[in-house]
């Protein structure tokens, strides 16, 4: 089961979706800097999206082995 969905074509793409979102984001908040009033919110978004990367990472390994 998790085969599949790790190798299924609309999780991939939704992989890089967010990567690009999080390299959005992170220029976004460079630009603003620290004093912009959406800063926190930035970085709650981009660690919500590195908390799926590493569970991603996670459940790769766990089913190559």
């Amino acid at each position: 089961m998790m085969g599949k969905v790790m190798e299924n074509l609309f999780f991939r793409v939704f992989t890089i979706l967010l990567i690009l979102l999080d390299i959005s984001i992170q220029v976004t908040d460079l630009a603003a800097g620290y004093s912009a009033h959406y800063h926190d919110e930035l970085e709650i978004v981009s660690r919500v999206i590195i908390t799926y990367f590493v569970v991603e990472t996670m459940c790769r390994i766990f089913y190559k082995g």
